[in-house]
């Protein structure tokens, strides 16, 4: 009997299972990550791009240590958020906005709307907004601020509200806004008030501007990673994608004339909006 027919009577039978199917996702060219199947998929290139982006800047660890960060990172938004940058959560379990469905052959071309974000943070949704609700592609939380000793995180939402505020369309491009959102008559009104609410004591401001600047949620979210290790062992994560950001050219260590690179003494400095 021809071997494929007794792999279709054992399937039949219950005796064997389906391969799983070729994802078409190649490690060493893209950045491949499994779905809740098994299943291998490519991540989308603007949230790969976002995630490569705010490891460069990740000054807490050294250059090799980077890519293993932002794989830890990408599995937490995977997971949590499917990279949908209006996804709200509160400690319970109640959301707003569903997990996106990164693995979906569409996923890079999504682009969401501003009053989706200003939905999921009214009252229609049985959110509670604490300073541990959790907002945006990376699930960041005002408690990311008040815990951070250094000051650090406080410093680049500084940054970035300034950035906003004086410089509205420079901020839709370095905040990577313009990679996820559909875009508005004008950059100053897609922002709106994110620049000038009180994001460190309010979560509701808070969310709205880390779901409306990808790149601050992203940045605050490998950070978070970094200085709370604690909470990504505790989610039994696997990191995402790590073969693949550790040979990406931005990411690549590369030989110092100095030596082996060292973490900056003085870790997320702000920097300033010109």
């Amino acid at each position: 009997m021809n071997p494929s027919t007794w792999i279709w009577i054992g399937l039949a039978l219950g005796l064997a299972t389906p391969p799983a199917r070729a994802s078409g996702c190649d490690p060493k060219m893209q950045c491949c990550a499994k779905d809740r199947k098994g299943r291998e998929h490519a991540v989308s290139e603007p949230l790969v791009h976002l995630l490569i982006r705010a490891a460069q800047k990740l000054d807490l660890v050294t250059p090799a240590q980077r890519p293993r960060v932002a794989a830890r990172a990408l599995a937490r938004a995977l997971a949590e958020s499917g990279g949908n940058p209006t996804a709200v959560a509160d400690m319970d379990r109640h959301t707003a906005g569903r997990p996106f469905d990164w693995s979906s052959p569409d996923a890079g071309g999504q682009r969401w709307k501003r009053e989706t974000v200003l939905l999921n943070l009214s009252r229609r949704y049985p959110v509670t907004h604490n300073e541990q609700t959790n907002y945006g592609i990376f699930q960041q939380s005002v408690d990311t601020q008040t815990n951070d000793k250094s000051g650090q995180n406080q410093n680049l939402v500084s940054y970035y509200q300034n950035l906003i505020r004086k410089q509205p369309e420079r901020a839709w491009q370095e905040c990577d806004s313009q990679n996820f959102y559909q875009p508005k008559k004008s950059a100053k009104a897609f922002f709106g008030d994110a620049a000038t609410c009180p994001a460190r004591l309010m979560p509701r401001c808070f969310g709205r501007l880390v779901m409306l600047c990808p790149a601050l949620n992203a940045e605050l979210g490998l950070r978070a990673l970094v200085t709370n290790p604690a909470y990504y062992e505790r989610k039994k994560l696997t990191p995402a994608c790590e073969r693949y950001l550790r040979s990406h050219p931005d990411l690549a260590e590369k030989p110092s004339p100095q030596g082996s690179a060292t973490a900056s003494k003085n870790p997320g400095a702000a920097q300033k909006a010109d």
